[in-house]
């Protein structure tokens, strides 16, 4: 499931209900097809309403049958997330999975994840940081050291952090995704669009890498195509057309009310990415616009305002 694309999914949800299958008391394949919903969720593949309560439906069987399973844990702790916006619960089942396998990189990267949504920033860094010394061959580790160096504002910290996640493997979107994005960040936009549209090559034409290329179509001043890819992206997901990736494009289009107003309807949907309504960089030209601090309230909690 890490290598995040559809098919990649289908396969190892395949794997998980066969695993689980051949035992029925197994706890491991039940956290496996948890974590493999709540990717489905956060990529769009499936609606988010239904990818979370299937995923809290096979963390309640696998914390069933092994009540202190890490990946039984980070499951229900991205499920109250993304579902409930519990960040309490949330944070003690993730500093539950961290304690009970310290050495393993899977829950500190999760829980690091957790802390940048969050927006502890630093705190994230040293937590990925332990999580990249532990495991320095995951690319998903790489790439998430480089988005703390992108929310701590240190581009060049980014792309250098974001060439090592490519080269971790370059026939994963992951990579020139996040690269296209810190090239972004540093103003290299001809290199930036190259990669976001290599990104939207290798992930099969994903909904979100089309996203982030017509974000960077619109930043190099290209508003035409911009929106040509937004109504790529709208046509690319008919079951769930990603209000919040949207957003972030109308934002770079100059259009910060219709933005705030498809944010709005992302919290109503239970988006994934509503949990970045506090940190995006993507998000800057909407700042002070009327409705987006009692959305980052809704989300975050009363801290979400700022």
């Amino acid at each position: 499931w890490s290598r995040l694309s559809g098919p990649w999914l289908l396969r190892a949800s395949a794997c998980f209900h066969e695993a689980a299958e051949l035992d029925p008391g197994f706890a491991a394949p039940h956290a496996g097809l948890a974590h493999a919903w709540v990717i489905l969720g956060w990529s769009g593949l499936t609606p988010p309403g239904e990818a979370w309560e299937q995923a809290a439906r096979e963390a309640a069987l696998a914390l069933e049958r092994d009540p202190g399973l890490p990946d039984a844990l980070i499951a229900r702790a991205f499920v109250a997330l993304l579902r409930d916006w519990d960040w309490t619960g949330a944070t003690r089942d993730l500093d539950a999975a961290v304690q009970a396998r310290p050495q393993d990189a899977g829950p500190v990267l999760w829980r690091g994840l957790f802390l940048a949504l969050r927006g502890e920033a630093e705190r994230a860094g040293r937590e990925l940081a332990r999580a990249e010394d532990l495991d320095p061959t995951a690319q998903i580790v790489s790439a998430a050291r480089g988005f703390v160096a992108c929310l701590l504002g240190d581009h060049e910290a980014e792309l250098e952090q974001q060439q090592r996640t490519r080269e971790l493997d370059p026939a994963q979107f992951l990579g020139h995704w996040s690269v296209g994005l810190a090239l972004l960040h540093v103003g290299r936009l001809d290199e930036a669009l190259a990669a976001q549209r290599r990104a939207v090559e290798l992930s099969e034409g994903g909904a979100l890498m089309q996203a982030m290329l017509g974000h960077a179509l619109a930043r190099a001043g290209d508003t035409a195509a911009a929106r040509a890819a937004l109504g790529e992206l709208r046509a690319l997901a008919p079951a769930y057309d990603h209000p919040y990736q949207q957003a972030t494009l109308l934002a770079a289009l100059g259009q910060p009310q219709a933005a705030v107003e498809l944010l709005a309807r992302a919290c109503d949907q239970r988006d994934p990415w509503v949990l970045l309504l506090g940190v995006d960089p993507l998000l800057a030209p909407l700042e002070g616009q009327p409705g987006l601090a009692d959305l980052r309230r809704r989300v975050l909690g009363p801290a979400g305002a700022r």
